[in-house]
């Protein structure tokens, strides 16, 4: 018999592979959690709209579908808002400014009551 053979290793793989698969790994956990935070925002406010901010009743209603094109609505079920109707007079500036800021597909209008 000849020498020894040298044991094989299987998995051999350099320290710049696995600090580049850790900082891809860290990356899409990342963009999912802030995908999963603002969709949470997202369905907690529509959950909340009869008191929202302390105002009673500010929003009358919304229209909205399921979207699994986004991250959000794929994997956490985030709605595409398409309209919001909201009273006359129980928003602020701020408000209407964060609303736009949290549904930027939406288009946002006072509600109009049908006579």
């Amino acid at each position: 018999m000849s020498g020894s053979a040298t044991p094989r290793r299987r998995f051999r793989f350099g320290l710049r592979y696995l600090f580049i698969s850790t900082a891809m790994v860290a990356l899409v956990t990342a963009l999912l959690l802030r995908s999963w935070h603002r969709t949470q925002e997202r369905l907690e406010y529509c959950a909340r709209a009869g008191a929202v901010n302390g105002h009673p009743r500010t929003m009358q209603g919304y229209s909205f579908r399921i979207s699994n094109r986004t991250l959000g609505g794929l994997f956490f079920g985030d709605r595409y808002v398409n309209s919001i109707a909201l009273y006359p007079g129980t928003y602020d500036d701020a408000h209407l400014a964060y609303l736009r800021d949290l549904f930027p597909e939406a288009t946002i209008a006072d509600y109009e009551a049908s006579d």
